[in-house]
């Protein structure tokens, strides 16, 4: 009952959240305004117990991650001297996981981290970007499979990840410059703001430090947007010029760079979850009203269409010979959740994958995005995979002394430039 009455006030808090969200774009004196409205949310929302209960419990909730093997998967490659490069390369497809240096994400809540650490509907919000899979870096990938976490492996040196939780404008979000609510839209800004934050930061050599910069963003989108445009097709169109005017910059401003565009995944996986908890029938409605809310269901098919369009514009763009005029700059697009599914267990879809509100994902389930973008990170372009590995670990590709690069359109999948 609790988590209903919780679940039918989250409308309110979503609402005026985009809407301080919007009017702080105006002015500094506003952009303050709506960051203090966003801390004494989060300290309302987060009442956790201590940390070690807090594991305990979402543990036996099943919402963590299996054990991790006794080793590092890639334990020979990440001790072998070819790890990283004798001399730091001067071309993006002659880098090797360990020449890595700095980290940095872009997108929305998926890579903000929303839902990781939640055990009840309220901490749905909070931001635990130390555990997001593309940006985050706290412990280590025995407890959190991250990209950051199997890249430390390989450098131990590297930056630019979060450690803990954080909301954007905070320190400790270090390159993380995801928003929790944003869509394609917001990307150009993310991206300026990103630049900014490295330009800054004493720990980056921005001429010499290769850096790995992680996109996704689209979910929401699709759940509160395009179902209100007369031409949805537009959307699409527009998604590909705010891709183009982020990775502009990006390339225009950042030397060294490999940027992975995520496809965004299909949210219609959402609409086959199978004996949802009793909460997640209100959730799905206010999170995603395009795809769950009975106003818009005429429009459903058609919105299942516009995702795919997305996605196909999105390829479109990563292979684009926009972005193929620099030796040190590189799109990869890595499809590892392209048409991601919910586990089943049994003839059930397995719960535990997800977060309280049956949209966000939990630190099992992003462990299987970390797993699956290691996995893309490592194949070519004619094999990478489009579903991710389940549980994580069952499948982990690591580099090899013929192999030692990451894959990119201009290497042989690794091998180096033909």
């Amino acid at each position: 009952m609790a988590s209903l009455k919780m679940a039918q006030c989250l409308p309110l808090v979503m609402l005026t959240a985009l809407a301080l969200h919007g009017f702080a774009q105006d002015t500094p004196q506003a952009m303050r305004a709506y960051e203090i409205f966003r801390e004494l949310v989060m300290r309302f929302v987060d009442n956790r117990p201590p940390a070690q209960r807090h594991i305990q419990i979402l543990r036996s909730k099943d919402r963590l991650q299996p054990a991790a093997p006794a080793e590092f998967p890639c334990a020979a490659a990440a001790r072998a001297p070819w790890r990283r490069s004798a001399e730091r390369p001067t071309s993006a497809h002659r880098v090797r996981p360990g020449d890595v240096d700095v980290v940095a994400a872009m997108g929305d809540s998926l890579s903000v981290g929303y839902g990781l650490a939640a055990t009840k509907l309220t901490e749905v919000f909070i931001e635990a970007r130390g555990w997001s899979f593309s940006a985050g870096g706290q412990g280590t990938w025995r407890e959190f499979l991250t990209l950051p976490n199997i890249l430390k492996e390989f450098n131990p040196n590297l930056t630019g990840y979060a450690v803990q939780d954080a909301l954007t404008h905070q320190k400790a979000s270090r390159f993380n410059v995801a928003e929790g609510g944003a869509i394609s839209s917001d990307l150009p800004l993310q991206a300026r703001n990103l630049v900014k934050r490295m330009r800054v930061d004493p720990d980056v050599d921005l001429q010499n430090d290769w850096k790995m910069v992680t996109l996704m963003i689209g979910s929401n989108d699709f759940c509160g947007f395009v179902c209100l445009e007369e031409d949805m097709n537009a959307t699409v169109r527009r998604h590909g010029e705010d891709l183009e005017r982020a990775l502009d910059h990006l390339q225009a401003s950042l030397p060294r760079t490999i940027v992975n565009l995520i496809v965004t995944p299909n949210l219609e996986s959402l609409m086959n979850v199978t004996h949802l908890w009793p909460q997640c029938y209100v959730t799905h409605r206010v999170e995603c009203w395009c795809l769950f809310g009975s106003k818009y269901k005429a429009r459903r098919r058609e919105v299942v269409k516009i995702m795919r369009l997305w996605q196909l514009e999105e390829r479109r763009v990563a292979t684009s010979e926009r972005y193929r005029q620099k030796e040190d700059f590189v799109v990869n697009l890595q499809p590892m959740v392209e048409f991601v599914v919910i586990p089943k267990k049994g003839n059930r879809s397995d719960l535990n994958f997800l977060s309280e509100d049956c949209f966000h994902l939990s630190q099992k389930g992003i462990a299987l995005g970390a797993n699956g973008l290691w996995m893309n990170l490592l194949e070519s372009d004619d094999e990478k995979s489009t579903t991710l590995p389940d549980p994580a670990f069952s499948r982990f590709l690591c580099p090899t002394e013929e192999r030692p690069f990451i894959s990119t359109w201009g290497n042989n999948g690794g091998r180096g430039p033909s």
